[in-house]
């Protein structure tokens, strides 16, 4: 794992980071468990009444947009073998 502080763009300007040591252990963990939900917490909430709906979905932009982890992405690099490139 490289340092927290390093920071990289892709291709369109958007910042990439390393993962943190425990993003990366959930990572790993759910690539061995095939790709089973390892760390869900489901919940579900019952609104009852009229919902104003610009303002709920304005309150959840502001929540994503404060929190960085509900806006972060894992993406993987294909890495191309040393043995491969021989060939």
């Amino acid at each position: 794992m490289t340092e927290a502080s390093q920071t990289n763009f892709n291709e369109t300007g958007e910042r990439l980071t390393p993962l943190t040591d425990g993003q990366e252990s959930l990572y790993i963990l759910s690539r061995l468990c095939n790709d089973l939900p390892v760390y869900n917490m489901p919940f579900a909430y019952r609104l009852r009444g009229p919902l104003h709906l610009r303002a709920f979905m304005e309150a959840l932009r502001l929540l994503v947009a404060r929190h960085h982890a509900l806006r972060a992405q894992i993406v993987e690099k294909k890495v191309k073998n040393d043995k491969e490139k021989k060939r």
